[in-house]
C-alpha cells in the first residue's frame, strides 16, 4: 500500500496525542483511560500506518536529507533533484494494491505540486477502487487540495496530450462535512475522514466524526467511533481491493528471559507472603509498587512484541487466493477442520554469539505450497502443537555488540484439543465451570475466615483469585464456542463435527404465507427432531432468522446455494416443507435430492382448508424443476427426476382442536419410492389438558412414531 503525501504533513502528524481533558477529572481519566499505554507515546502518523496495514506494507517516500525517518510508515528515499522521481513514483503507483493520497497541501506551488502529480498520477493508473484520498490535514489545507487539483489536472492533461496520452477529467470533490457536535471538536488524531470514489469516478466523503459519540475524553469518542465507524468501513472497503493481506508473523520473547522474569516475580511473592507480618507498612507498599511496576513493564514489553507481528503484513495475490480455495482437502472433513499444517521459518535473537541467550523468536508461516498465510490464532490451551525439524539451525545475520540471529525451518501440524467437542458437551463444561467458580468463590471466602496471619490470607486470596478467573475465562471460551457452533457454523467443519437435522424453510422471496413456516413449527420441529441429532433451521441471514433458541444455519444472501450445497452432505436429515413454488425453493429441494439418498431426506406436508390446491400446485412445479434441471445440467448434477416420486394427492386430515403445520411427512425407500406417514393432530384445546396432555407430550409421541422410519439417525448426541 503506497502512502502519498506533501511533506508539510510529516511534521503535523509527528505529534502523540495531547493528554488532558478540559478539568481535572477528565484529565485525569484522559491520562489513564489509555487501553494500550503504547499509544500515548504513537505518533499520529504511526496510529493511521496501523489503521492501512490492513490494505498491506504501508510505504512511503522519505524526506530528502531527514537524518532518521519518522515512526509509521516505512520509507525508501529518491533523488532530491530533477524529475527521476516521477519515473519511481510512478512505477511504485502502479503496482501498488492501493494508493492512499493525503487531500491536504501547504500554502504556494512548492508545497503542492509534488503531491498534485501524485494524485493525478494515480487517478491515471489506477481504477477507482484503488485510489483513496485521507483527509487528515485540516479543513483549509483540503480546501487548498481541492482548489489546486482542478487547475493542476488542466495542466497535466496538455503535458501529456503533448506525449499521445490521455488524462481523465479531474473527480469532483465533496465540501469538508461539518461536525455533529462543535463544541466537542478538540485536538487529537486528526483523521476526519476519506474520499473515495465509485467506478465512474464519483467522490463520496466517508466521514469519521468522534463528537457525534458518547465519552468522557476525546480518545473515548474516538475509539467508540473506530469500532463503530472505521473498522467496519475499511474492512468492507478492503473487500473491493485485488487480493488479500495475510498476518504471516508472530513474534514472542525467547524463554531464556521468561523463566527468569516468571522465578523473580514467585520469589518477590513467596517472601511477601512469607514474612507480610514482619515488615513495616512502607516496606509493604515499596514491594506491591515493585511488583506493579514488573507486571507493568511486562504488559508493555507484550504488547510491543504484539504490534510488531502484526505490522508484518504481506499481500497475496489474486492467483495465490484462488489456488487456496482450489486447493484438495483431505478426505476427513473433521481433520481439515482441527488440523493445520505449516512450514515455518524460524528466526532466533541470540546474544551473544550463536549460543548465547535467547531473546526473541520469530516465526513466518507459510502453507505447503509456500505462499504466505495467517499464523496460527488457537491459543495454546485450545490447540496442539507438534513441530519437525527441517533444515538445522544457521546463522543468517551477525550485529555489533555480539547479536547474532539464527536461522531453521520448521514443519507445523496444529490440532485442536477440542476435536470431539460438539455444541452439547460445550455447554456441559461450561455449566461445570461455573459450578467450579461459585464453589471456588464460596471456598476463598470460607478460608479467608479461618487463617489468622496476614501472608495466609493474601495466599489464600491470591489462589483463589487466580482459580476463579481461569475458571471464569475458560467458562467464557465454552460458552462462545457452544454459540459459535450453534448459531454460527463454520461450512463444512463445524458441521462434519456435529451433524444435524437441517429445516429448511421457503425461499424468502417465495409468495407463500411464511409464518405457517417458522415460529412455532420451528419449535414443534425442534422438539421432535433434537434428541436424535442437533436441529438446525436454515435461513438467509438478516431475512427469516429462527427463535433464539434454535440452532441455525446461516445463509449467506449473495451466495447461499454453494454455502447449502457444501452443507447439505453433512447433515443427517434434511427436512423441507411441501409448499412454494419460487425457483429457489424448488432449487433447494432439487438440490437435496442430488446429494442425500432416500433415507435422508424428509417431506413435511401442508395443512390448511387448501392444502390440497397447494400441494398439487408444488408437485407440478417440483416435477417441471426437476425436468428443467435434469435436462440442462451435467451428468454428475443431474438430481432425481420422475413423476412418481411424489404422491399424487396425500391423504387429508380431519382439521381438529389444534392448529399446528406438523400433520404429516413423506419419506422414501431406498428406491425413491415415497410412504406417507400422518401425526394425530396436536391438540391445544382445554380438553388435552384435561386429559394430562400437554403439547410437549404429544410432540414426543410423534417422535416416538417417526423414530423408526429413519435408521440413518444416530441414537444420541452426547
Amino acid at each position: 500500500m503506497l502512502y502519498l503525501r506533501s511533506f508539510f504533513v510529516d511534521n503535523a502528524l509527528a505529534r502523540p496525542d495531547p493528554a488532558g481533558g478540559a478539568h481535572f477529572l477528565t484529565s485525569l481519566v484522559s491520562s489513564f483511560g489509555y487501553r494500550d499505554p503504547s499509544l500515548l507515546d504513537d505518533t499520529w502518523e504511526s496510529r493511521l500506518a496501523q489503521l492501512l496495514r490492513r490494505f498491506g506494507p504501508v510505504v512511503a517516500v522519505g524526506r530528502p536529507g531527514e537524518p532518521l525517518p519518522l515512526p509509521g510508515a516505512r520509507r525508501f528515499y529518491l533523488p532530491p533533484e530533477g524529475d527521476e522521481w516521477q519515473q519511481d513514483v510512478g512505477r511504485a503507483i502502479g503496482r501498488a494494491r492501493l494508493a492512499a493520497v493525503v487531500a491536504a497541501v501547504g500554502e504556494g506551488s512548492a508545497h503542492s505540486r509534488g503531491t498534485l502529480w501524485e494524485y493525478c498520477e494515480s487517478v491515471r493508473q489506477l481504477p477507482p477502487s484503488r485510489v483513496l484520498l485521507i483527509a487528515c490535514g485540516g479543513r483549509d489545507a483540503y480546501e487548498r487540495f481541492r482548489a489546486s487539483a482542478v487547475e493542476y489536472f488542466a495542466d497535466r492533461a496538455v503535458e501529456l496530450a503533448a506525449c499521445g496520452k490521455t488524462l481523465p477529467p479531474p473527480p469532483v470533490l465533496p465540501d469538508w462535512p461539518e461536525p455533529q457536535r462543535p463544541r466537542k471538536v478538540r485536538s487529537g488524531f486528526p483523521l476526519h475522514g476519506v474520499v473515495r470514489f465509485r467506478s465512474d469516478w464519483t467522490a463520496e466523503f466517508v466521514h469519521f466524526d468522534p463528537t457525534g459519540q458518547r465519552g468522557p475524553t476525546p480518545y473515548a469518542r474516538w475509539r467508540k467511533t473506530l469500532r463503530t465507524q472505521v473498522d467496519p468501513w475499511l474492512d468492507a472497503f478492503e473487500q473491493d481491493l485485488p487480493g488479500s493481506t495475510v498476518e504471516p508473523a508472530r513474534i514472542r520473547y525467547h524463554w531464556h528471559l521468561k523463566l527468569p522474569a516468571a522465578l523473580v516475580v514467585g520469589l518477590i511473592t513467596v517472601l511477601l507472603v512469607v514474612r507480610w507480618n514482619d515488615i513495616a507498612l512502607s516496606q509493604k507498599c515499596a514491594v506491591l509498587l515493585l511488583l506493579a511496576s514488573i507486571f507493568t513493564g511486562l504488559g508493555r514489553g507484550s504488547a510491543s512484541v504484539r504490534g510488531m507481528s502484526r505490522d508484518a503484513v504481506q499481500v497475496r495475490s489474486q492467483r495465490d487466493d484462488r489456488v487456496q480455495d482450489d486447493a484438495p482437502a483431505s478426505n476427513d472433513p473433521v481433520i481439515d477442520a482441527v488440523a493445520d499444517s505449516y512450514v515455518a521459518t524460524e528466526s532466533v535473537v541470540r546474544w551473544p554469539g550463536g549460543r548465547g541467550l535467547g531473546l526473541l523468536v520469530l516465526r513466518w508461516y507459510r502453507d505447503t505450497h509456500m505462499r504466505y498465510v495467517d499464523a496460527p490464532s488457537r491459543p495454546f490451551y485450545r490447540a496442539l502443537t507438534a513441530t519437525r525439524e527441517l533444515e538445522p539451525f544457521r546463522t543468517t545475520r551477525v550485529w555489533p555488540a555480539g547479536f547474532v540471529l539464527r536461522t531453521r525451518m520448521l514443519a507445523v501440524v496444529q490440532t485442536d484439543r477440542d476435536i470431539d467437542m460438539t455444541s452439547r458437551r460445550f455447554g456441559l463444561r461450561w455449566l461445570v465451570r461455573l459450578a467450579g467458580l461459585l464453589g471456588t468463590v464460596i471456598g476463598t471466602t470460607v478460608g479467608l475466615f479461618r487463617v489468622r496471619s496476614g501472608g495466609q490470607m493474601l495466599a489464600v486470596a491470591a489462589i483463589g483469585a487466580l482459580t476463579a478467573y481461569w475458571c471464569w475465562f475458560r467458562s467464557r471460551q465454552d460458552h462462545y464456542r457452544m454459540r459459535q457452533l450453534r448459531l454460527q457454523p463454520a461450512v463444512p467443519r463445524d458441521l462434519a463435527r456435529e451433524p444435524c437435522v437441517l429445516y429448511l424453510r421457503p425461499h424468502p422471496d417465495d409468495p407463500v404465507p411464511q409464518s405457517a413456516w417458522h415460529g412455532p413449527l420451528d419449535t414443534d420441529l425442534n422438539t421432535v427432531f433434537d434428541a436424535p441429532a442437533l436441529f438446525r433451521v436454515g435461513h438467509i441471514t438478516d431475512l427469516t432468522p429462527p427463535p433464539p433458541q434454535l440452532a441455525r444455519l446461516p445463509l449467506p444472501p449473495q451466495n447461499w446455494k454453494r454455502t447449502l450445497t457444501t452443507a447439505l452432505p453433512h447433515c443427517h436429515l434434511v427436512i423441507i416443507p411441501t409448499i412454494g413454488t419460487a425457483p429457489e425453493t424448488l432449487w433447494q429441494l432439487t438440490e437435496t435430492i442430488r446429494l442425500l439418498p432416500p433415507s435422508r431426506v424428509l417431506l413435511l406436508l401442508p395443512s390448511g382448508a387448501d392444502c390440497a390446491e397447494e400441494y398439487a400446485r408444488f408437485r407440478q412445479a417440483a416435477v417441471e424443476a426437476f425436468a428443467e434441471r435434469a435436462s440442462t445440467a451435467p451428468d454428475d448434477e443431474r438430481p432425481y427426476a420422475s413423476s412418481s416420486w411424489l404422491p399424487t394427492a396425500p391423504p387429508q386430515v380431519s382439521p381438529g382442536p389444534g392448529t399446528t403445520a406438523l400433520r404429516g411427512v413423506i419419506h422414501f425407500d431406498s428406491s425413491w419410492q415415497p410412504k406417507v406417514v400422518t401425526f394425530p393432530v396436536v391438540d391445544t384445546s382445554s380438553g388435552a389438558a384435561s386429559r394430562g396432555e400437554s403439547r410437549h407430550a404429544q410432540l414426543l409421541r410423534i417422535r416416538a412414531q417417526l423414530q423408526p422410519l429413519l435408521p440413518d439417525l444416530p441414537s444420541g448426541q452426547n
